[in-house]
C-alpha cells in the first residue's frame, strides 16, 4: 500500500488516506524508527492513529467544500437571473416594438379613412348639387313650356279674331258690291221715266 523512501527518510503514504483528506492529497513522508517487518503494521494502524489529527482539516475541507458550492449555486442563481432578466427585457422590448408598430399602422389606417371621409364628401356636395341643376334646369324647361303653351294660345285666339275678321270684312265687301251694281239700274229707270214724262 505504501513506498519506501530512500534510505533514512522513511515511507511515503500514497494511498493509505481517504481520498479528499489533506493527508491523502498530500505524499508526506514518514520516518519510522522500528524494522522492516512492523513497517506493514505501522502503515495500517497510521490512519486510525492521525485520524484525531486530521479530523480539523477534514471538516475545514467539507466547508470549504460546502462554501465553494453555495458560491458556486449562487453564482449560478446570479447567471440565471440575469438571463431571465435579459429575455425580460428582450421581450417587453419586442412588446415595445410590436406596439409602436400597431400605433404607428393605426395612425395611417386613421389618416386614410379620414382622406376616404372627405373625399366622400365631396362627391356628395357635388352630387347633390348636380342633382339641384338638373331639378332647377327640369322646373326652367318646365316654365318655359308653360310659356309656350301660353303665347301658343294666345297666337291662335288672335288668328282666330283675325279669321273673323277677314270673315266680316269678306260680308261687308258684298254688301257694298251689291249696292253698287244697283244704284245705276236705278239711276236709268229714274232717267227713262222722266224723259218720258217730258217728252
Amino acid at each position: 500500500m505504501g513506498h519506501y523512501c530512500p534510505v533514512g527518510i522513511g515511507l511515503i503514504t500514497s494511498g493509505l488516506f481517504p481520498v479528499g483528506t489533506a493527508w491523502g492529497a498530500a505524499r508526506l513522508c514518514v520516518t519510522l524508527p522500528f524494522p522492516r517487518w512492523q513497517l506493514f503494521h505501522s502503515a495500517a494502524s497510521l490512519p486510525f492513529r492521525l485520524e484525531a489529527a486530521t479530523t480539523p482539516a477534514t471538516s475545514d475541507s467539507y466547508s470549504d467544500r460546502a462554501s465553494s458550492r453555495s458560491s458556486a449555486y449562487s453564482r449560478r442563481e446570479n447567471r440565471l437571473a440575469a438571463l431571465s432578466s435579459r429575455a425580460e427585457e428582450e421581450s417587453n422590448r419586442d412588446y415595445k416594438k410590436l406596439y409602436e408598430s400597431a400605433l404607428s399602422e393605426n395612425q395611417k389606417l386613421k389618416s386614410k379613412l379620414q382622406e376616404a371621409q372627405l373625399e366622400l364628401a365631396d362627391i356628395k356636395s357635388k352630387l347633390e348639387k348636380a342633382a339641384q341643376q338638373k331639378q332647377e334646369k327640369t322646373s326652367d324647361r318646365s316654365s318655359m313650356l308653360e310659356m309656350e303653351k301660353r303665347e301658343k294660345r294666345a297666337l291662335e285666339r288672335k288668328l282666330s279674331e283675325m279669321e273673323e275678321e277677314m270673315k266680316q270684312l269678306d260680308t261687308k265687301k258684298c254688301e257694298v258690291s251689291d249696292s253698287e251694281s244697283v244704284g245705276p239700274v236705278y239711276k236709268e229707270s229714274r232717267l227713262s221715266t222722266s224723259t218720258y214724262i217730258t217728252s
